[in-house]
């Protein structure tokens, strides 16, 4: 069971991958990763995930505010500590699990494209600010895939 919900998850993190566009780089880093994956719950559940190729030292980071504008649920704050670095160096950040429905997430049920704008505000331990900015789009057909994958997940998770 575990195994396909792995795989879950990687297909939902290549598919925000493949949404990401890319030139989006500044002097802070960039943007790797923006999008939803699937998350347990008690019905089909995701939460937002971004990564990030920071050009700096991730211990420097107090805080950092995320957002992918006007996308609901993809808004939340993580501090510096919370931020998880995986073993190739991208720094990760996971959002709150979000029932997926048509009132919560119907940005991911719009059949055209969804366009947006992802950002990561991030105050420094030294009090100096950086940010990453990307847009991102995901069309009608990788949202369809990503629903039907989430509701996979949870079938399979709920055994």
């Amino acid at each position: 069971m575990m195994k396909y919900t792995a795989l879950a998850l990687v297909l939902s993190t290549l598919m925000g991958c493949a949404a990401t566009q890319s030139g989006s780089e500044t002097k802070a880093g960039n943007f790797v990763l923006a999008g939803p994956a699937s998350a347990d719950g008690d019905t089909v559940s995701m939460r937002w995930r971004y990564g990030m190729a920071l050009s700096f030292d991730v211990n420097e980071i107090e805080k950092v505010d995320f957002a992918c504008s006007p996308i609901n649920g993809a808004k939340f704050s993580k501090a510096g500590s919370e931020l998880k670095v995986l073993k190739n160096g991208v720094v990760l950040a996971e959002g709150p699990v979000l029932e997926v429905s048509v009132q919560s997430t119907p940005w991911l049920y719009a059949e055209y494209t969804t366009n947006a704008i992802c950002t990561a505000n991030m105050i420094l331990i030294d009090g100096t600010e950086a940010s990453l900015v990307a847009p991102v789009n995901f069309t009608a057909a990788v949202k369809k895939t990503t629903l039907q994958q989430f509701a996979l997940t949870h079938q399979v998770n709920k055994g």
